[in-house]
């Protein structure tokens, strides 16, 4: 009987109160708040540099192709409907938003070098389909200045380019970018070229701003890398709208991409 009371206190003499459960459980809650942005910091990291990776494909396929085509860069145009829908036997087809068939991915040009459907969009997309549960298949455009849309080359008031050897610096000339869904639908990306250009002080399409308020973009010497804006992406003007300050800084910063601009002559 002893030896059984005794081993009761024993027992309970190792048993945990409330007071220090309470303690235990306040000290994980402040740990797990403690390591928490760091987890997330290092998600957006992760997919940062997935998507980096992604472009680098897309944008060394398309070096492939040009190499592969007589020094032709792939197509990129679009049809001018409402919405737009890129044309068949460009880099894609249709509309990045209402198109659920993956055929506007695989019926592109570019699909023989780049089978991953995954590859043409953006980590931190969540978007959908419209009218479905679908994610999209692609946020990622082209640059308009490249094979572009002779439409679109008119109204803007520039020459674009359709061979690699019209690139005098391929390095800094964008190919490939994450384009926002206020104007994503083909996969035809305009933008200004010059302050003095026809539109040259606005957006005219949007670039992304899903990576911590940057983009991933692309270039034409096969390289692909992480740009940060300085507009916070709530403040943002409309398209064709004038702007000012750091969105005016950005939008040199996207000009400063483009073969018409004087730095890429």
């Amino acid at each position: 009987m002893k030896t059984h009371r005794a081993a009761i206190l024993s027992s309970s003499r190792h048993a945990f109160t409330l007071i220090e459960l309470l303690v235990v459980i306040a000290i994980i809650a402040i740990l797990a708040a403690m390591l928490l942005p760091a987890l997330s910091k290092a998600k957006q990291r992760a997919n940062t540099t997935y998507c980096i990776n992604g472009q680098k494909q897309m944008s060394l396929a398309w070096v492939m192709y040009s190499d592969d085509n007589g020094d032709t860069m792939p197509l990129n145009q679009w049809d001018h409907g409402n919405p737009a829908r890129s044309t068949v036997g460009s880099w894609v087809t249709g509309n990045a938003n209402a198109d659920a068939d993956p055929a506007t991915i695989t019926q592109g040009t570019l699909f023989q070098y780049v089978k991953a459907i995954g590859t043409y969009r953006c980590t931190e997309d969540k978007a959908t389909i419209q009218g479905s549960s679908t994610n999209r298949y692609r946020c990622f455009s082209m640059s308009g200045y490249l094979n572009g849309d002779p439409g679109s080359e008119a109204a803007g008031g520039y020459k674009h380019r359709t061979k690699m050897t019209n690139l005098k610096r391929p390095v800094g000339i964008m190919v490939f970018i994450d384009e926002d869904d206020k104007t994503l639908d083909d996969g035809h990306f305009l933008y200004p070229w010059a302050k003095t250009a026809p539109n040259g002080t606005a957006w005219v399409n949007f670039p992304g701003f899903r990576h911590n308020n940057g983009t991933v973009w692309s270039f034409a010497d096969g390289h692909a890398e992480y740009h940060k804006w300085r507009t916070n992406y709530k403040s943002l003007s409309a398209a064709f709208s004038p702007t000012f300050g750091p969105e005016q800084n950005d939008i040199v910063a996207l000009e400063e991409t483009s073969p018409e601009n004087p730095v890429n002559q």
